[in-house]
């Protein structure tokens, strides 16, 4: 068993890629896992792979009242909440003047209030729990941005901003971090690269999940 032995940690967009890397990486380390997705097939599957230590539930991150049955999921199953991985996200390209506002409001949506209403409401449920951690997946595109990316550069520096504040006002959920990972296609040919990084960026949320207050900057 590992750092995160017996907690309940809850994981966005779980159901492939870097989200299913997290969970899969948590539950090795003791972990039991809610992973969420809109993508019912391929999350019922994988959390079955998983065994018992994971559940899958349909969330859309965007809306209020699907955190609370997700929450509620968590704490009806495992009895607690102690950990939340917001990596739910998605990313379009277009020239600024060809963007379209429904994509602007939709990934901002996601992306962006997603963290919010995460935050906002798992934190009861950890502090109920005793304490918790919260893991914020960010990007690269955070940190310096990239042509053509509009609504996604602007989702995660809002998520770096939005993380900041909430470390300067934490109170008994003590550990909120952020992770910035290096831009990838979810869904590339070059499998090893593509593996490799997932398997970076869940090694660091499961030293964020299980560490003490900071932020893990993965190469």
């Amino acid at each position: 068993m590992g750092r995160v032995s017996e907690k309940v940690i809850l994981v966005t967009g779980g159901a492939r890629g870097m989200g299913a890397a997290h969970a899969r990486l948590l539950v090795a380390e003791g972990a039991k896992v809610v992973i969420t997705d809109i993508l019912d097939n391929e999350g019922a599957t994988f959390a079955a792979e998983l065994g018992p230590s994971a559940i899958y539930v349909r969330q859309d991150v965007a809306q209020p009242g699907e955190w609370s049955q997700a929450i509620a999921a968590a704490e009806g199953k495992f009895g607690a909440l102690h950990g939340l991985v917001n990596n739910a996200g998605i990313a379009s390209m277009a020239p600024i003047e060809r963007f379209p506002l429904e994509q602007w409001e939709k990934t901002l949506a996601v992306n962006l209030t997603g963290v919010f209403l995460g935050m906002q409401t798992a934190l009861p449920a950890m502090r109920r729990a005793g304490g918790g951690s919260i893991v914020n997946i960010s990007s690269v595109e955070g940190l310096r941005g990239s042509a053509g990316l509009h609504a996604y550069v602007a989702s995660k520096f809002g998520v770096r901003g939005h993380n900041e504040v909430r470390c300067l006002g934490g109170r008994r959920v003590r550990r909120s971090h952020k992770l910035y990972p290096s831009g990838l296609h979810q869904h590339s040919d070059d499998r090893e690269h593509r593996s490799f990084r997932f398997s970076n960026s869940a090694r660091a949320a499961s030293r964020a999940a299980g560490s003490v207050t900071g932020s893990l900057v993965p190469a």
